[in-house]
C-alpha cells in the first residue's frame, strides 16, 4: 500500500459560455474505480482530489450509479495523467510557470445547445406553431433542469420569439409567466439537434351563444369577461346566430356579462383551464335602477350598495355612486334586496331597501343611510356537535329584507339601521323565529330548535287552467308572510324555480297570506304545517289589466253602430273575451294579462257580401303588472270576392295573389275561393306547375264584383338562369323578382348554386335580385351585397327563357356606433380603427362634441385607437365585428401619457422607421426623417418595436430594435436599430457525378457552396452517417453575401467502409456556420456500391432434438453478399431417403413446414436466417444422409450445398427408471404382474443397449 495526498485538478463545467452549477464531478481510474466525488459550485467551478495515472474525470447528472458513481446522463469527459510525483505533491514547477505541477487544470465543455423558439397560442391545437397561431408577446419562458440547479430566462419578444442561449442536454420543466400569472408547460428533454422549440402558451377558448330566457338566440349581444387576475376587460360581440368566441384567455377566473338592449346576463364568474369551455349566455329581461345615495337627507358620495336578488340570494350586484352620489345599475327583473354600510370616522351608518324592477324600465331607489349596528353571532345546530349548521339568517324590516348564511362556524355577520326586524333563522333540522330591537351594535347568539315538520313553498299562475302546478308556471319572487299561534312572524320569497322549504313546528298554527307584483294576494287561512302542505303550491291570480281604445272606420270614429270585438287568445295564459264597442266608438277590456289577437269581423248588414274587418293584424301583449294599455282598432268594409280557377275549363287548386290596394294571398281549390278585399283595382296573379305544365295567368279586377270571379290558367314560359359576378355563379339564396310592367309580378329565390326559376305569364319585366353573400378574395372572406336590375320579354308561345343576372356588388358592413367619452362626459375624439384578421379593413372615423360616432366596417377583428381633442385622454383595444346591421361600442377615453422617442440607425444617425406598440391590442406609427415618434396612449404594459429595411451588397436586410414599457407616466424610449442577422447556407451537387465503386474504396466530387444569408459567414463541413469518411479540401471557407463572392466549390473525397451495403443510409454532406451552429445546410451526395453475392447453407452444429417421433434439426443460411437476397432451399435426395425409410420437411421457424422445397426466404447482407428442418424414421437405420441446395432465386449460378448425415441420439448404457402413476421401487404382492413388469423393462434395457452397440 502506497499512501498519497493526490494530486489537486480544479476547473469549470460550462456548456458554451454558461457555467452549470451543481454537477456531480467523478474521478476513476484507469479500470473505472471511482476514487473522488464533488459537484460544481454557483460558478460551475469544482476542485476534485485524484490519484496517480491516467484519470478520467466526468461531469454527470441525473441519477447516481453505485458502482461507478456516475450519473446516468454523462454532460462532459475528459483524461488527465497524473504522475506519482504530482500525486505525492511533490514540490516541483517543471515547466516554470510559478504553479506546482500537482495544482492542475481542466476545463470541461458539456455540449451547448443554442435553446430558442416561440412563445405562442397553438389555436388550432396541432402541437406546433403555424400560421394560425398567436404569438405570445412578452410571456416569460424560466426552464429548470430537472437534474442539476440550472435555470435559464428569457422574455418573448413582440413577434413571440425567445432565446434561452446555451443550454446543456437533459430534462427540463418549462414555467411560463405571463399577465400576472404562473403557468406550467410540458417538460422538455434537451437532446440532439439545435432546432427551434417552440413553447405553447396554456389557453382556453370560452364559446357558446347568447340567448333569451324567453326563447330563441340574441344577436349581436355586448359579450365582456373582465379577468380577476389583472382587472382586463375582453370585449366581443356576439353573431347574428348568437355565437360567441373569445380567446385565447389564460387560466384564471373571470367575470362573464352579456348584454343587448332591456336583456341582460347575471353575472357568471368562470374559471379557465387548459381546455376550450362550451358557455352558453343566458339574457333575462332586465331594467335599470338609478338614484341617490344619501346620509340624512344629504348627498353622500362614493358610497356602495349590495344589490342580492330575492330570487336567487347568491346572484349579487354592486353599485357605488359617484362625486355627485348618484348611481345606476342594470339588473335582472324581479325583486331585489338592497344594503349598504360606511363608517365615518369611527361612527356606522347602514340601509336597508327592496327594489322590484321591471323590464325595460328604470326604477328609482332613492338609498337613505342613517346610523347603523353592527349584529354578529353564531348559530347553534339543535344537534350536538354539529359546528357548521350551514343555517340562513334573515332581518325583515320596514323597509327591505337583508338575508345572510352562517359561515363554517355558524357564525354571522350584519350591519343594518337601528331598529325592530323580524329575525327568523333555519337549517334542516330546525328553527328561530323572533323579534328584535337594536339601537347599538350587538350580539347575538341563535339556538336553533329541532323542527319536526318542513312546508315546501311555491307559487304558480295556472298558465293552462288543468290546476296543477306545471313547469314554467312557477311565479318568482312571490312573498309568503305569516304569524304563528305565538305571535313569531315568518318570512320569505319563492325563487324562480322550484321551492323553498321551511322548517315548521308540527304543534303551532300558522297564518298569513302570499302576495306577488301584479298578482292579487291570497289569505293563508289559520293552519298547522299539515294543513298548510294540503295548499301548496298555492295559485296566485293575475291582476286584469285594463285595455282600452276607439274603433276607426277608414280612420274615422265609428259612431253609432257597435261592432262585436273578440279578444283572441294567443298563448301565455290569455283568456277569452267579448265586448262591444259603445256608441261613442270606444270599447273597454280588462284582460287577464297574456298574448291576444284583437278581432273584429262581422257583416256590415246582413249580407256576407260586405264584413267589417281589421286593416292589419291588431295583436297585444300584456305582462304581469302593466298599468293599462291604450289601443285604437283600424277596421275597415271588405267586399266578398269568389269564383274558381280553371285549366282547359276544369277548376284546379292554385295559389292566388291580389296586388292593389292591400295584398293579400288565399288559396283555391277544386270547389273555389273566397277572400274578402278593400274595394279597389287588383292585379291578380298565379303560377303552378300541373300535370308537369307551367302555367300562370295574369288578370285584373275591380272590387266589388257583382258575379263571380274566375280564372283561367295558359301555357306560362319558365325563366331559368343564374346570378353571377364577373361570370361567377352568386351563390343564395336571393330573392328574385319578376315586375310585369303591364301589370302584376312573380318571385322566386336563388339556391345555393346560384340558380333560379320561375314560371312567368306572357309580358314585360322588369327583373330585379338582391341579397348578401360571402366571396372570399386573396384568402380574405368579405360579405358583399349583390344587386342586379335589368328588363326582359316573355312572348306567348315559349316555353323557356334563359335570362342571367349579372349582378354588382357593393360591401355589406356592419354599422359600428356609440359614444365616446372621458371621465364619464361625452367627448370629442379622432378614431382609428385598424384591420388585424377576418375580413376587417382598416378605417377611421370622428366623434363629435357630443361624442357620437358611427362608421361603416367589414365584420373581422379590428384594433381600435381614438384620442380625444386637445391630447385629453386615449383608448386601444382590440374589438371583434359580426356582420350584423348594427353594432353598439362606446369608446370610453382614459388619462393619457405621451410615448416618445427617436429611432436611429445602427451607426447612431436618426433615421425614419416603421414602430408598434402593443398591449392587448396594436398601434402602428411611422418615425418622422429626423427620427421622431410620439403617441398617446392609456396606462399600460407596451413592448415598442422599430423595424426598417435596407440594402447591403445588394441585398434586402432588416434592421429592428425593441424595448417594453410599463406606462405610467410621460415617457421617452430611443431605439436604436440593429441588423437582423440571418444566417444559412446551401449546397447543390450535381447527380451527373454519380459513380458505382466496391465497397471500401473512394469517390471525389465536387460540391456547390452559397451562403444565403444576410452576413459574411465561415462554413466547415462535415458527413453522415458515420461509418463512412469524408474529406474536404478546403476543410472550410469563409463566403461573402449578396452581390459579393457568395459561392464556391468545395471536393470531398468519400471513403466507403469496407463492408458497404447496396443500399446504404442516405449520404448527406453538411456545411455549418462557424458562428452560430444551429444555422447548417445540407445536400444528399449518392455513391453506388458494386454488389457481391455470396450464399451459404450449414446444419447447426449445435445438434437436433429428438421428441420420440421427429428428429428436429436447424439450418443456417448465410448471406455473405452486400445486398439483400432472396433464397430458394431444396432437399435434392428426398427419394433417396425415403428409400431407406426417411422423410424429411423444411419450414421457416414459428410456421408451418412447406415440404421437401422452401421458397421467398429473405437473408438480409451479411445476416444468417435459421430455418426448420424436421426429419422421421419409419424403419430406417440412423446415418442417412441430405443433401441440401440454397439458392438465389434470380439466379442459379449463386448458390450453396452442403451435405449431412441424419444421427438418433444415443442412450447411455445403465440402469433404466422406469415412472409414471402407480409405479413404485417396491415390487408389489401381486407377483404375476410384478414379473410381468420386471421382463418389460429388461426387454427394452436390452433392446436398446444392443441398438447402441449395433450402432
Amino acid at each position: 500500500l502506497r499512501y498519497y495526498d493526490g494530486a489537486i485538478v480544479n476547473g469549470t463545467v460550462t456548456a458554451g459560455s454558461t457555467p452549470l452549477p451543481g454537477v456531480r464531478i467523478t474521478v476513476t481510474d484507469e479500470l473505472g474505480t471511482p476514487h473522488y466525488l464533488t459537484t460544481t459550485d454557483a460558478s460551475g467551478r469544482y476542485r476534485a482530489v485524484v490519484p496517480f495515472g491516467d484519470i478520467t474525470i466526468t461531469a454527470s447528472s441525473g441519477s447516481l450509479t453505485r458502482t461507478t458513481l456516475i450519473g446516468t446522463r454523462t454532460l462532459a469527459s475528459a483524461k488527465v495523467h497524473v504522475t506519482v510525483q504530482q500525486a505525492m505533491r511533490s514540490p516541483v514547477d517543471a515547466n516554470g510557470d510559478g504553479v506546482p505541477d500537482w495544482l492542475m487544470t481542466l476545463d470541461l465543455q458539456a455540449t451547448p445547445h443554442d435553446w430558442h423558439g416561440i412563445a405562442f397560442y397553438d389555436m388550432d391545437r396541432n402541437g406546433a406553431f403555424g400560421p394560425g397561431d398567436v404569438r405570445a408577446t412578452g410571456a416569460t419562458i424560466t426552464v429548470s433542469n430537472k437534474e442539476f440547479p440550472f435555470k435559464r430566462t428569457a422574455t418573448a419578444a413582440l413577434d413571440g420569439s425567445y432565446a434561452l442561449g446555451d443550454a446543456p442536454e437533459g430534462p427540463y420543466s418549462v414555467v411560463i409567466g405571463l399577465q400576472g400569472r404562473t403557468l406550467g408547460a410540458p417538460d422538455v428533454t434537451l437532446a440532439g439537434s439545435d432546432s427551434a422549440r417552440d413553447v405553447s402558451v396554456p389557453f382556453s377558448i370560452v364559446h357558446g351563444s347568447t340567448e333569451s330566457s324567453l326563447g330563441g338566440s340574441v344577436p349581436t349581444a355586448a359579450v365582456e369577461f373582465r379577468d380577476e387576475t389583472n382587472s382586463t376587460l375582453i370585449s366581443t360581440t356576439s353573431l347574428a346566430d348568437g355565437s360567441y368566441r373569445v380567446g385565447p384567455l389564460l387560466a384564471g377566473n373571470y367575470t362573464v356579462t352579456a348584454s343587448s338592449g332591456d336583456l341582460a346576463t347575471v353575472p357568471t364568474r368562470i374559471r379557465t383551464t387548459a381546455t376550450d369551455i362550451a358557455q352558453n349566455l343566458t339574457l333575462f329581461p332586465s331594467g335599470l335602477v338609478a338614484g341617490t345615495t344619501n346620509l340624512f337627507g344629504n348627498a353622500r358620495p362614493f358610497a356602495t350598495l349590495e344589490f342580492r336578488s330575492a330570487l336567487d340570494p347568491r346572484t349579487i350586484r354592486m353599485a357605488t355612486s359617484d362625486a355627485n352620489a348618484q348611481y345606476s345599475v342594470r339588473l335582472a327583473a324581479g325583486p331585489w334586496f338592497v344594503s349598504g354600510r360606511f363608517y365615518d370616522g369611527s361612527r356606522l351608518y347602514a340601509t336597508l331597501g327592496r327594489v322590484d324592477v321591471s323590464s325595460g324600465a328604470t326604477a328609482r331607489l332613492d338609498a337613505m343611510f342613517l346610523d347603523g349596528v353592527r349584529v354578529n353571532g353564531t348559530v347553534k345546530d339543535p344537534t350536538p356537535g354539529v359546528l357548521n349548521p350551514q343555517a340562513d339568517v334573515a332581518f325583515a324590516g320596514p323597509s327591505g329584507e337583508l338575508w345572510l348564511h352562517t359561515d363554517t362556524l355558524g357564525q354571522y355577520l350584519a350591519f343594518l339601521p337601528a331598529g325592530t326586524y323580524d329575525l327568523e333563522s333555519f337549517n334542516r333540522a330546525g328553527a328561530y323565529f323572533t323579534s328584535v330591537t337594536f339601537s347599538s351594535s350587538s350580539r347575538k347568539n341563535i339556538d336553533l330548535v329541532a323542527t319536526s315538520d318542513t312546508v315546501a313553498w311555491r307559487a304558480y299562475r295556472d298558465l293552462n287552467g288543468n290546476g296543477v302546478a306545471d313547469a314554467g308556471e312557477d311565479i318568482a319572487g312571490a312573498h309568503v308572510q305569516m304569524v304563528d299561534d305565538r305571535g313569531a312572524r315568518l318570512f320569505l320569497t319563492t325563487p324562480a324555480s322550484g321551492d323553498f322549504s321551511m322548517p315548521l313546528f308540527a304543534n303551532r298554527t300558522y297564518a298569513g297570506s302570499v302576495s306577488a307584483a301584479g298578482y292579487t294576494s291570497r289569505a293563508i287561512p289559520a293552519s298547522q304545517p299539515a294543513g298548510l302542505r294540503t295548499i301548496v303550491p298555492i295559485a296566485l291570480s293575475p291582476i286584469p289589466v285594463l285595455v282600452q281604445g276607439t274603433v276607426l272606420l277608414s280612420g274615422s270614429v265609428l259612431v253609432n253602430r257597435p261592432v262585436t270585438i273578440r279578444a283572441v287568445p294567443v298563448g301565455d295564459g290569455a283568456i277569452a273575451q267579448t265586448v262591444p264597442s259603445d256608441s261613442n266608438g270606444g270599447y273597454s277590456f280588462a284582460l287577464v294579462p297574456g298574448t291576444y289577437d284583437l278581432s273584429v269581423d262581422e257583416n256590415v248588414s246582413t249580407s256576407r257580401d260586405l264584413r267589417y274587418q281589421n286593416l292589419q293584424s291588431d295583436r297585444i301583449s300584456l305582462s304581469v303588472g302593466a298599468s293599462g294599455l291604450s289601443h285604437d282598432l283600424a277596421i275597415v268594409a271588405r267586399s266578398r270576392v269568389h269564383g274558381n280557377v280553371t285549366l282547359s275549363g276544369s277548376a284546379v287548386s292554385a295559389a292566388l295573389t291580389f296586388h292593389g290596394p292591400e295584398e293579400r294571398t288565399t288559396a283555391a281549390t277544386t270547389s273555389g275561393y273566397e277572400v274578402y278585399l278593400i274595394p279597389g283595382t287588383y292585379v291578380v296573379s298565379a303560377n303552378e306547375t300541373i300535370s308537369s305544365r307551367d302555367v300562370a295567368f295574369v288578370s285584373t279586377a275591380t272590387v266589388p264584383h257583382a258575379t263571380n270571379l274566375s280564372f283561367a290558367f295558359a301555357n306560362a314560359t319558365r325563366a331559368t338562369g343564374h346570378a353571377l359576378f364577373q361570370g361567377v355563379a352568386v351563390p343564395g339564396p336571393m330573392p328574385v323578382s319578376f315586375v310585369r310592367r303591364e301589370g302584376g309580378g312573380f318571385t322566386g329565390s336563388t339556391d345555393a348554386a346560384g340558380a333560379y326559376s320561375v314560371i312567368l305569364a306572357a309580358g314585360n319585366y322588369s327583373v330585379t335580385v338582391g341579397g348578401v353573400a360571402t366571396a372570399t378574395e386573396g384568402g380574405v372572406t368579405r360579405f358583399y351585397r349583390y344587386a342586379f336590375a335589368g328588363n326582359t320579354s316573355v312572348l306567348s308561345g315559349l316555353a323557356v327563357l334563359s335570362y342571367d343576372l349579372v349582378t354588382s356588388r357593393t360591401l355589406d358592413n356592419t354599422t359600428v356606433a356609440g359614444s365616446a367619452t372621458l371621465s364619464g362626459q361625452a367627448a370629442a375624439a379622432s378614431i382609428t380603427f385598424t384591420a388585424r384578421g377576418g375580413g376587417a379593413i382598416t378605417t377611421q372615423a370622428n366623434a363629435d362634441t357630443t361624442g357620437l360616432f358611427s362608421v361603416p366596417l367589414q365584420a373581422g377583428t379590428y384594433d381600435v385607437y381614438a384620442t380625444g381633442a386637445f391630447g385629453s385622454g386615449a383608448f386601444l383595444a382590440r374589438v371583434s365585428v359580426p356582420h350584423a346591421p348594427a353594432m353598439a361600442r362606446d369608446i370610453a377615453l382614459s388619462t393619457a401619457f405621451l410615448l416618445s422617442g427617436v429611432t436611429t440607425n445602427p451607426q447612431g444617425f436618426a433615421t425614419t422607421a416603421s414602430i408598434t406598440i402593443q398591449s392587448s391590442a396594436q398601434l402602428d406609427l411611422t418615425s418622422d426623417a429626423s427620427g421622431q415618434y410620439q403617441a398617446l396612449l392609456p396606462a399600460d404594459g407596451y413592448a415598442v418595436t422599430a423595424m426598417k429595411t435596407g440594402t447591403e451588397n445588394g441585398m434586402s436586410v432588416t434592421y429592428r430594435a425593441s424595448a417594453s414599457v410599463a406606462l405610467q407616466a410621460d415617457a421617452i424610449v430611443d431605439l436604436r436599430l440593429a441588423k437582423v442577422v440571418s444566417r444559412s447556407v446551401a449546397m447543390t451537387w450535381d447527380a451527373s457525378q454519380r459513380r458505382l465503386i466496391p465497397a471500401g474504396d473512394s469517390v471525389t466530387y465536387t460540391i456547390d457552396v452559397r451562403n444565403t444569408g444576410n452576413v459574411a459567414d465561415t462554413f466547415s463541413f462535415s458527413g453522415t452517417p458515420g461509418d463512412w469518411q469524408f474529406s474536404f479540401t478546403p476543410s472550410s471557407v469563409r463566403l461573402d453575401f449578396g452581390s459579393g463572392a457568395t459561392s464556391t466549390q468545395v471536393r470531398v473525397v468519400v471513403q466507403s467502409p469496407a463492408n458497404a451495403l447496396v443500399t446504404h443510409p442516405s449520404l448527406h454532406v453538411v456545411a455549418t456556420s462557424t458562428t452560430d451552429a444551429s444555422q447548417a445546410g445540407d445536400v444528399t451526395v449518392n455513391v453506388d456500391i458494386e454488389r457481391v453475392r455470396s450464399l451459404s447453407v450449414s446444419l447447426n452444429s449445435t445438434g437436433a432434438t429428438f421428441d420420440g417421433r421427429f428428429l428436429n434439426d436447424t439450418v443456417q443460411v448465410t448471406n455473405g453478399g452486400n445486398d439483400r437476397e432472396v433464397v430458394q432451399i431444396v432437399l435434392t435426395n428426398a427419394d433417396e431417403l425415403a428409400a431407406v425409410g426417411w422423410s424429411a420437411s423444411l419450414g421457416k421457424v414459428g410456421e408451418p413446414l412447406a415440404g421437401t422445397t422452401l421458397t421467398n426466404v429473405t437473408v438480409e447482407a451479411n445476416r444468417s436466417v435459421p430455418l426448420r428442418l424436421r426429419a422421421q424414421a419409419s424403419g430406417g437405420s440412423s446415418g442417412a444422409t441430405v443433401v441440401l441446395l440454397a439458392s438465389a432465386q434470380d439466379s442459379i449460378t449463386v448458390s450453396s450445398t452442403d451435405v449431412f448425415t441424419l444421427q438418433l441420439p444415443d442412450l447411455a448404457p445403465g440402469r433404466v427408471t422406469v415412472t409414471g402413476p402407480e409405479i413404485t421401487g417396491v415390487a408389489p404382492l401381486n407377483a404375476p404382474l410384478v414379473a410381468i413388469a420386471v421382463g418389460a423393462i429388461a426387454a427394452i434395457a436390452a433392446g436398446v443397449y444392443l441398438g447402441r452397440r449395433r450402432r
